[in-house]
């Protein structure tokens, strides 16, 4: 499956899971800066993505921590 593809799919999951709870995508590989799978991830996010973080930065996790923190 195509970056698109994968991208899609993860766009789709939290209205199909629950759309009233935090929703992260976790990866070590954000989509390229220019391209498609970056301009749909950019549409996601605040909106049914709550947050894409990237798990080798620490500094991310920390943020996704601090949200969920902050809503427990």
């Amino acid at each position: 499956m195509g970056t698109l593809g994968v991208v899609g799919e993860w766009l789709a999951t939290p209205y199909l899971v629950c759309p009233n709870i935090l929703f992260f995508v976790v990866t070590s590989h954000k989509p390229a800066a220019g391209g498609n799978a970056k301009c749909m991830r950019d549409l996601a996010l605040g909106d049914v993505v709550d947050g894409l973080i990237d798990a080798t930065d620490y500094n991310e996790l920390k943020m996704m921590v601090k949200i969920i923190e902050r809503i427990g």
